[in-house]
């Protein structure tokens, strides 16, 4: 459903959609930053990692017998990308393995969860790996 809607209703659905991620105070500096991200010393990253704040909604799908998840929409938060993968802050633990589909107002992408990691309560930042791979213009548009 999500891969057939137009660019207008993308973004009304993302609008609608409440995002339940409260990031913490010492994190909002650290979004407000937009570009080219450096990588720390010990990362090993395949692409360049370019960082966006950007609203999105997610729809988790196959999810992991021992955890099943309600089916439906949830707000989140982009925090960064690649040509590979993603960086979304969620309001809830997801687990490695899980899959999810992140819909922006551009594009709609397939992503399985590799890392989770609480920042704070009601704020996990999750990495994802993407199905295909993106351009840079393709995520942002």
């Amino acid at each position: 459903m999500l891969d057939t809607i137009d660019l207008d209703q993308r973004r009304q659905l993302i609008e609608r959609i409440p995002c339940r991620v409260r990031v913490p105070d010492d994190w909002q500096r650290s979004l407000e930053a937009e570009g080219c991200a450096a990588s720390q010393a010990n990362e090993f990253r395949a692409g360049m990692r370019y960082r966006v704040v950007r609203r999105a909604v997610v729809q988790l799908y196959g999810s992991l017998p021992a955890f099943p998840r309600p089916e439906g929409y949830t707000g989140a938060i982009v925090q960064d990308f690649s040509r590979h993968g993603m960086g979304v802050l969620y309001h809830e633990q997801l687990f490695p393995e899980e899959r999810l589909r992140v819909l922006l107002p551009s594009i709609s992408v397939e992503a399985t969860v590799i890392r989770c990691r609480r920042v704070a309560q009601s704020c996990y930042q999750l990495g994802l790996v993407l199905d295909r791979d993106y351009r840079l213009r393709e995520l942002l548009a």
